[in-house]
């Protein structure tokens, strides 16, 4: 079984961090503890999604999990395509440097390996009829 971890991108987490610095700090001038306790529970828990993000082959098959739960699991020969994406839409990615795999009959899921090229070239030997954007898709 392969694990890759999902890469984790500044353009995502830089808002977040602003605005959850900015909230925290606003509870600490006004001596909001529990709205403070709030903000750090909010912001354990988006690191702990952002940094548990990981992506398995195993055999056959090509499974996402996040924050430890399955979230979906697709057989890797019923993927038709992978290829670059900054797709702002809501996947299992932490970063926008993404790749969309499109699979089954018109499924999509937009994923963000750390390592494209391994991540991909994995799948390819697995199933060699992916199509792919070739030596693009590696940037």
């Amino acid at each position: 079984m392969m694990v890759f971890k999902s890469k984790i991108g500044t353009e995502l987490i830089v808002p977040l961090a602003l605005i959850l610095s900015g909230c925290g700090i606003l509870m600490i001038t006004t001596k909001a503890w529990l709205g403070l306790f709030f903000i750090l529970l909010v912001a354990a828990a988006i690191s702990w999604v952002f940094l548990s993000i990981e992506y398995r082959i195993d055999q056959n098959k090509l499974m996402i999990f996040c924050a430890g739960i399955l979230y979906k699991s697709i057989d890797i020969h019923s993927i038709k395509e992978i290829k670059n994406t900054r797709d702002p839409i809501s996947s299992p990615a932490g970063s926008l440097d993404r790749i969309a795999i499109l699979y089954g009959g018109s499924k999509r899921i937009l994923l963000s390996p750390k390592n494209k090229a391994e991540f991909i070239q994995n799948l390819l030997e697995i199933h060699s009829d992916i199509k792919t954007e070739s030596a693009k898709i590696i940037k």
